[in-house]
């Protein structure tokens, strides 16, 4: 599965692809997508899709348009698995495809982000709206150009700490830009930037903590980024290692029982993530890693960023 940045891409270069399938759902990316389709002339045309799949009325407004030369992008949110569409709705949909391919028409599936559910029709090219950290720098950057580009690295940095959507991102820059850091100060914690506890502090974590939460719910780039603020910050790798077996060893007894009865709501909402499917490896990792930093404790800061992939 491609990411967005490829389509946007392919948009720009004038290579816009004619079926679209998007998995996820992001309101700053959507918006963005429609003004980059808008400047390749192309008039949004918007349906929700019912549970059966689409029906005559899309079919109607891609036959209406391809006899006005096309210049539309008919988007589809499918709220519901396409598995769920009859027989006659998936032959429809491929004749708006094969209508679309022909007569200058883009047409964009929207779908859930889980991979498991399959897309209708094999010639659409799937993207995913899930950017990795590297992905979401990158548009962070862009939307502090778009508004003068007055945020350094260093503040942008510390705007990466937080998991907020895009869309509330992009917000704090447009406010930070105009109020300065007397805002950010006050709204974002900002004076404890090169420590990462005001980004920590403002959600009510412990740097520890969050790191444990981020291995155990498998989310890497934010687990790295604070396990190296706890070592710059003079934590021992022993105690780390031990807070994160904890952990993982509660989970695994959860996942044991098979039933969240008499566990504390925080250790509940653990096990939404996959992360406690993991958590009988993690224990086992942090077993030997334990025996392992005894033995070289000069090899801890990397040891330790192996469990945060």
């Amino acid at each position: 599965m491609k990411n967005m940045s490829t389509l946007f891409d392919q948009i720009s270069s004038g290579k816009t692809p004619h079926g679209v399938c998007l998995r996820g759902e992001d309101p700053f990316l959507f918006s963005k997508l429609f003004s980059a389709y808008r400047k390749n002339g192309l008039e949004l045309k918007r349906f929700v899709l019912p549970a059966v799949g689409p029906g005559v009325d899309v079919e109607a407004e891609a036959f209406s348009m391809s006899l006005f030369g096309g210049g539309v992008l008919l988007w589809l949110e499918c709220k519901k698995a396409p598995s769920g569409w009859n027989k006659d709705a998936k032959s429809l949909f491929d004749k708006i495809l094969n209508t679309a391919d022909g007569q200058g028409l883009a047409v964009v599936l929207v779908m859930p982000q889980d991979k498991r559910i399959k897309t209708p029709s094999k010639s659409l090219e799937e993207f995913s709206c899930e950017l990795n950290f590297s992905e979401r720098a990158t548009w962070i950057a862009k939307m502090n150009q778009e508004r003068t580009g007055s945020l350094d690295k260093k503040r942008l940095d510390f705007l990466l700490h937080f998991e907020e959507p895009l869309m509330v991102i992009d917000n704090w820059i447009e406010l930070w830009t105009l109020g300065g850091d007397l805002w950010a100060s006050s709204a974002l914690a900002w004076g404890d930037v090169d420590s990462l506890n005001g980004a920590l502090a403002l959600k009510g974590e412990n740097p520890a903590f969050a790191w444990v939460d981020s291995v155990v719910e498998g989310n890497g780039p934010r687990a790295m980024r604070l396990l190296e603020h706890l070592l710059d910050q003079g934590s021992d790798p022993i105690q780390l290692t031990a807070l994160l077996a904890k952990s993982a060893r509660i989970l695994a007894s959860v996942v044991a029982r098979e039933s969240t009865s008499g566990f504390p709501p925080f250790l509940v909402k653990k096990l939404q993530y996959k992360g406690s499917a993991r958590s009988l490896d993690l224990l086992k990792k942090c077993a030997e890693l334990d025996v392992a930093l005894k033995s070289s404790p000069k090899d801890a800061r990397a040891m330790l960023l192996r469990l945060c992939v």
